[in-house]
């Protein structure tokens, strides 16, 4: 049956016999397009990070209630929630990094001492009434392990913040301490 002219080209080119047809390599260039700004930064952050031992990860945006309600989240309230998932362990879209990078941390905690994860990736923030929900790039570095000095990982990771925003050419950093949630 032939449909349309590619069809009666496919059905001339099987009777004559595809072996007896040319071989020709295609002419011409590459259009070679520069990355986008936004790319660059993105390459040189991994890079950095993965230059100071930490490693990439590359996680699920979606989550199950369980996950959420492990983190502390009630899904019904900071998650969008799928019309039609491919499973109902994935039903939901995270609306913070950190939920996934948590995970990560448990399953892996017992087969490395100490762990140096990143993550650059979306999260999805619920819009309100007819809004449309936000998505937006965030990075997220987590240490985890047994510290042999108190205060080990933060100046590590505050270390790692410094030299980031050098490479970014972003503003003097500065930090402060929270009370830890009780």
């Amino acid at each position: 049956e032939a449909d349309g002219v590619e069809d009666i080209a496919e059905e001339v080119a099987r009777m004559h016999g595809y072996h007896l047809l040319p071989s020709l390599l295609h002419s011409g260039s590459l259009v070679s397009e520069a990355p986008s700004t936004q790319f660059v930064k993105e390459q040189n952050v991994k890079q950095v990070l993965c230059g100071a031992g930490y490693t990439e990860l590359y996680t699920y945006s979606f989550l199950s209630k369980e996950e959420f309600l492990a983190g502390g989240y009630d899904p019904a309230s900071a998650a969008l929630e799928l019309l039609n998932p491919l499973t109902s362990d994935l039903a939901y879209l995270r609306p913070w990094l950190g939920l996934t990078i948590l995970s990560a941390i448990g399953h892996n905690q017992t087969v490395k001492e100490q762990l140096n994860l990143f993550e650059l990736s979306h999260e999805y923030i619920p819009g309100s009434g007819a809004q449309l929900p936000q998505e937006r790039q965030k990075l997220i570095v987590a240490v985890a392990g047994k510290e042999k000095e108190e205060g080990e990982h933060f100046f590590k990771v505050k270390g790692l913040a410094e030299h980031l925003g050098a490479v970014l050419n972003l503003p003097k950093l500065s930090f402060e301490e929270i009370a830890a949630p009780e």
